[in-house]
């Protein structure tokens, strides 16, 4: 059987699709052609057969993975995997989680799926906002429920802002946790996925549009080979930020404040459990 012996666990809006690039560039490394399969969340039933089936471009490769975001705040995750790969290292990319709760708001509204409100202050002091962009920025109660069933030399964490400071050194590390070259070089000069702020209202509704296609359309991804979807990933990415992007509005300082407040314990907890200063900090 093809199952993977690496599994992305989020967090989303952290440079997760850059990542998965990434190591799929290098040859001793397969992702699946879809990079979110969400087995373990959302197509848990439909058995290890089907998931299997999301490797079957794999060759001789000594590292199969895929990344699925959804996997990080979902608690019957873990176990999950620990189930099916009990052996499987884990991957996840943290950033800061005001900047990464900042993000994923712009980017539901661009695919018109908000909650809580229509501006950033109103959505991050309503019930469904602070489940939706606040929850997952608590890395440290995440991860503790991973660390329940796989013992932490399994666990690789990178920070986004290292990546972005450091992108060769910090994909390199990666490399080397996962037992592949680490002098390999990717393109470590795309950014994929980037969320893009549309300010008028027919660039919105073009944008949403967009996605929505893009969405309906992932199931094929799979029949694809992975240079030309990085390929159009890049053109993409290009188009969005030329025709629809705009300058993202800086958070006010009073939302960042309360959020600094919201996190502030449990940037410590994680900093102590990783015995790291956060780059964020």
């Amino acid at each position: 059987m093809t199952l993977p012996n690496l599994v992305g666990c989020g967090a989303g809006k952290s440079g997760t699709t850059s990542l998965y690039y990434y190591l799929s560039e290098h040859p001793d490394i397969f992702m699946a052609s879809v990079k979110e399969t969400h087995f373990f969340s959302q197509h848990y039933e439909q058995g290890v057969d089907w998931y299997q089936g999301q490797f079957s471009g794999c060759k001789n490769e000594r590292i199969i993975g895929e990344f699925s975001t959804s996997y990080l705040m979902d608690k019957s995750v873990p176990e999950r995997i620990h189930t099916v790969l009990p052996q499987a290292k884990l991957l996840f990319i943290l950033r800061n989680p005001i900047e990464r709760a900042y993000s994923n708001y712009w980017f539901s509204l661009s695919l018109g799926t908000q909650v809580g409100g229509s501006s950033f202050s109103d959505v991050i002091h309503s019930e469904e906002g602070y489940k939706k962009y606040i929850v997952p920025g608590f890395y440290y109660d995440h991860l503790l429920e991973f660390l329940k069933y796989f013992d932490q030399s399994q666990i690789f964490i990178m920070f986004t802002e290292n990546l972005k400071r450091q992108p060769l050194n910090e994909i390199q590390r990666c490399y080397e946790f996962l037992g592949v070259d680490p002098s390999f070089q990717p393109d470590i000069y795309s950014v994929f996925n980037r969320t893009v702020v549309a300010s008028k209202n027919y660039r919105k509704k073009i944008d949403s549009n967009w996605l929505s296609i893009k969405a309906s359309l992932k199931p094929f991804f799979l029949w694809i080979p992975n240079d030309i979807r990085k390929a159009f990933s890049k053109v993409e990415q290009i188009f969005r930020n030329s025709f629809l992007g705009d300058e993202k509005p800086i958070i006010a300082d009073v939302e960042k404040a309360y959020l600094r407040n919201l996190y502030q314990g449990t940037n410590r907890q994680l900093a102590e459990l990783l015995d790291c200063d956060l780059p964020w900090d």
